[in-house]
């Protein structure tokens, strides 16, 4: 009887090793290649916080939940804004942080903002229109849901 179980252990031994073997050097990525995105909006924040100071300091007022003073600031650094890639971005912040504040009837009045700029890129609007749902969703409140579909596209 422990003569079997010697043979079992062993060959369980020699099939554990074969499998590691055979993943190790055959099935196991050796290189990974990562391509990172050309150009995301985690670039663009990057630029925002260096050169626009207002949205620096609204980024970090953001970090402490100081939604109100960070609304502030986003809406001054609005200003500073040079093409609008930059104002899509710095007034989606906005409608982050009245919707942080719990202003929802504000903040879906910015993302619509954001979400109809012709000229802000594709999938910063998308993320304003997923905005819009979030709200609703967490809230289900018919004013809100009023208030999304008031005006065209929505």
């Amino acid at each position: 009887m422990n003569k079997i179980f010697f043979i079992i252990a062993i060959a369980s031994v020699v099939v554990i090793g074969c499998l590691f073997f055979v993943y190790r050097f055959f099935l196991y990525p050796t290189k990974i290649t990562v391509v990172a995105p050309q150009n995301n909006s985690s670039s663009l924040h990057y630029a925002l916080v260096t050169e626009i100071p207002e949205y620096a300091k609204a980024a970090e007022r953001m970090g402490v939940r100081d939604y109100i003073e960070a609304e502030k600031l986003y809406r001054s650094a609005l200003e500073k804004a040079r093409d609008p890639k930059e104002y899509g971005q710095i007034l989606y912040k906005v409608g982050t942080a009245l919707y942080a504040q719990g202003k929802y009837l504000d903040a879906v009045d910015v993302f619509k903002e954001v979400a109809t700029l012709p000229e802000y890129e594709k999938i910063g609007r998308a993320y304003a229109v997923m905005q819009l749902g979030q709200i609703y969703s967490q809230t289900n409140d018919d004013l809100i849901w009023s208030q999304i579909v008031s005006t065209e596209p929505f």
